[in-house]
């Protein structure tokens, strides 16, 4: 039967050789036989150990949810035979917890809030009748072109691009 490694892409290879070299280098450090196969190496209270020292370490939820499932890619390939459901279990109950930490937060404004505050600027330009100068008209130009933004969906490229002789 062909392994499951046999159809890793060669970024998939080397991801999941560093993943897996770095739990060797975790098991040698805590004074493990290396002798032992491959496999047997990875129990449920190693592998707790191992993010232990990873928390410890301060590598973020979603780069140790990665480096388990470097880890367990390498198991599946190796010993594909064995119940590796527990550790697809730790891997989803990462993933979880690291998927929750990065949803993200509302906005403290809304485009609206934004529009409002260019425009009183704007109308404040206009109103005071400011200098005529290049760090007024700067300043204008930035404002317009915050209430540009909050008004038109265009990528940063297409506004950068846009031209008073094309445009």
């Amino acid at each position: 039967t062909r392994s499951r490694a046999a159809s890793w892409t060669p970024a998939t290879i080397k991801t999941n050789r560093e993943g897996y070299g770095r739990w060797i280098n975790f098991r040698a450090r805590s004074g493990s036989d290396l002798a032992e196969a491959p496999a047997d190496r990875v129990t449920p209270a190693r592998v707790r150990s191992y993010l232990a020292e990873l928390h410890e370490q301060q590598v973020s939820l979603r780069t140790r949810c990665n480096r388990i499932a470097q880890l367990l890619s390498v198991m599946l390939a190796i010993a594909p035979n064995r119940d590796w459901s527990w550790l697809k279990r730790r891997l989803r109950h990462l993933g979880a917890l690291a998927n929750e930490g990065r949803r993200q937060s509302p906005l403290p404004l809304l485009s609206g809030d934004i529009l409002h505050e260019a425009l009183k600027v704007l109308n404040g330009f206009q109103r005071d009748s400011l200098d005529p100068g290049l760090p007024a008209a700067i300043t204008y130009r930035n404002w317009l072109m915050v209430a540009m933004f909050t008004l038109l969906a265009l990528r940063r490229h297409n506004f950068a691009s846009l031209s008073l002789e094309r445009h």
